[in-house]
């Protein structure tokens, strides 16, 4: 999309200002930031690391101690997880927008909103990018900030029709992984039963991605869970899955993994 880029009113924003906007913002269960969560989660492991490293510890003790340095990482990747998520909604929504050079050369184009619907993030090289399509050195900011007669504000719109926003208290209460399959990649010929269309490969994809990043739960139940809500949130224009159907399918594949 050819459009004129002026710097908006509150500037350019990198994408990793953008992400610990999100963050800051994304409440845990717990009623502080999903910042705060990470910062203790984090003084917690450094803490315990050196006591493993340091101190005399029994069997049972220093077994002790690593699972609940495990835990820590698990809980700070999970709300790296949750807002990432949110952000990428929220771009898929118009609420905040980038531009980017095409494989890092030419001039910065407007990556469209529905494009951050597969988009994979790479936050601290501030690129964007999946199957062959990526986006380096990206110039970020909030919709907000741009006039109001700028050309990008009518891109913005039409998206916004198409994709309406979600707070990013209700989807952290919902949501617990980033999308990562194309948004309308269903009707591509799988099946659940005769005429019924199935979109359980991408859930099938979902989980693949979620075992390489260890990101497993420790029981199916609560994966079945997660990815459920992954499913019924990245792709709201499918037939929802539940729970225990997810379960069903991926039992003997959950089982394998752990």
């Amino acid at each position: 999309m050819n459009i004129e880029f002026e710097e908006p009113i509150l500037g350019w924003r990198t994408l990793k200002e953008i992400y610990q906007y999100y963050l800051a913002k994304t409440p845990s269960e717990e009623g502080i930031s999903a910042a705060e969560v990470i910062q203790r989660a984090e003084k917690t492991t450094r803490v315990r690391e050196v006591a493993v490293q340091v101190l005399t510890l029994s069997p049972e003790q220093a077994a002790e101690t690593l699972a609940s340095i495990k835990e820590n990482k698990d809980q700070a990747d999970r709300m790296r997880s949750i807002a990432l998520h949110i952000m990428t909604r929220d771009a898929a929504a118009g609420i905040w927008f980038a531009i980017g050079r095409a494989d890092g050369i030419g001039k910065h184009q407007f990556i469209h909103p529905s494009a951050w619907k597969f988009l994979l993030t790479n936050i601290e090289k501030g690129a964007v990018g999946r199957d062959g399509v990526r986006f380096e050195d990206l110039r970020c900011a909030f919709a907000k900030d741009v006039p109001e007669a700028h050309p990008i504000r009518a891109a913005i719109r039409i998206a916004q029709k198409d994709s309406p926003s979600v707070s990013a208290v209700v989807a952290a209460q919902v949501v617990d992984s980033p999308p990562t399959a194309p948004f309308r990649a269903h009707n591509d010929g799988h099946h659940d039963g005769p005429g019924r269309p199935s979109n359980f490969h991408l859930i099938d994809r979902e989980f693949a991605q979620r075992l390489e990043r260890n990101l497993l739960e420790p029981s199916l139940s609560k994966e079945a869970s997660v990815l459920s809500a992954w499913f019924n949130t990245a792709h709201p224009h499918c037939q929802p899955y539940q729970p225990k159907t997810i379960a069903n399918r991926l039992r003997a594949r959950y089982r394998a993994a752990k």
